[in-house]
């Protein structure tokens, strides 16, 4: 089963798409999973509204809360996260397998927000890909940082500090900002984020369902 699933309209979620058409990858109808709203954005001017034109993508829509059924053992469920949406909305991801399941969730404002709680999500899967973009507050220097909110991994770690070390291991933390000192292996903080339980996602990384 091969296809796409966006969880919002931010450039860096979508601007990928322009590799789809005739220039690249030139695709045949490859299934496109979003939200109508997103779907109608994309759809709404250039570049990426001859994708769908072209047969380039085929447009598969998203209703969050329902359980869509990818194969006869893969499910997805997308959740509704607060996060800035200018467009439409943001979704994380819930994905349920034959053996196990993971819930892929880069971007959130805040984890305070969410209902129910982050910590009910993380310990109901196997794997949870968390929103990890910045370690703390003093990574924008001349810019607030309020402009971009994200939860930093400092305010993760102490969210997540009343998790057991099992539940914590099963964290890996990724979107990371170019700015994050945990991109660096050696650094401190990303000791420090290890010596907690946690995890940094990692390229390429298979997580089997």
């Amino acid at each position: 089963m091969r296809g796409i699933f966006l969880t919002h309209s931010h450039m860096g979620h979508v601007s990928g798409l322009v590799h789809l058409g005739p220039e690249s990858l030139n695709t045949n109808s490859l299934p496109l999973y979003a939200t109508p709203k997103l779907h109608d954005w994309i759809e709404s001017g250039p570049p990426w509204k001859n994708l769908l034109r072209n047969s380039h993508t085929l447009r598969k829509e998203i209703v969050p809360e329902q359980t869509i059924e990818l194969t006869p053992e893969i499910r997805l469920k997308a959740i509704c996260v607060p996060h800035r949406d200018e467009y439409a909305e943001t979704l994380a991801f819930r994905i349920e397998g034959p053996h196990r399941c993971a819930l892929y969730l880069p971007d959130i404002d805040s984890w305070k927000h969410l209902d129910p709680p982050i910590e009910d999500h993380v310990t109901a899967v196997d794997r949870a890909y968390l929103d990890g973009t910045f370690f703390d507050t003093n990574e924008l220097p001349g810019r607030p940082i309020s402009e971009v909110p994200h939860p930093t991994l400092c305010e993760s770690m102490t969210e997540f500090d009343s998790l057991s070390l099992e539940h914590r291991s099963r964290i890996h933390f990724l979107h990371l900002n170019h700015t994050n000192p945990v991109l660096d292996p050696q650094s401190t903080e990303s000791k420090t984020l290890r010596e907690a339980g946690f995890k940094i996602a990692e390229d390429g990384e298979i997580f089997t369902l």
